[in-house]
């Protein structure tokens, strides 16, 4: 069992410019986490990542209530990253939640999970989710895959907090 945690990724050196200042990954596979973080790391535009590592406590980071209810200790994302198959409430169950408030309608949610499922990438597409990514079972491949998807957000995309929407 990981604990909820912040990864400060400016301090590392990688030339990092701060793109996305703030990256909520949800996630309660410690593997997994390491390997996005690693992957993130890479990247050199992203300044921090939040590790929670299940649903309710997501939500209370996003909501801000009970240990988040200091803004100073929950920061608006630039970017969520978003796993199914969460211990408690579920990805579903957390993206629906965050869907039905206009204000956190300009932050990104990308799934990502191991469920090829076409009903459930139509489900979460319908839910809101902008991006639903697949983990794949080889540490390379899921390496190379997170690099890409770190890339295309914190270079390519426009993510409206960078441009104080949403704050």
């Amino acid at each position: 069992m990981m604990s909820d945690r912040i990864i400060d990724l400016s301090s590392e050196g990688n030339g990092n410019s701060g793109l996305i200042d703030i990256i909520l990954m949800v996630e309660d596979e410690p593997d997994h986490a390491e390997l996005v973080v690693d992957a993130l790391r890479t990247v050199g535009n992203i300044k921090k990542i939040v590790l929670i590592e299940n649903g309710e406590t997501a939500l209370d980071y996003i909501f801000r209530k009970g240990k988040y209810e200091d803004k100073s200790l929950s920061p608006r994302p630039g970017l969520i990253l978003l796993d199914i198959n969460l211990p408690g409430k579920n990805g579903l169950d957390v993206l629906k939640i965050i869907r039905r408030e206009k204000r956190f309608s300009t932050i990104p949610i990308v799934i990502l999970t191991t469920s090829p499922s076409i009903d459930t990438v139509k489900e979460t597409a319908d839910l809101g989710a902008n991006d639903y990514v697949i983990k794949p079972s080889g540490c390379g491949e899921f390496l190379t895959r997170i690099t890409g998807l770190g890339r295309y957000w914190s270079t390519v995309s426009a993510l409206p907090i960078q441009k104080g929407i949403g704050q």
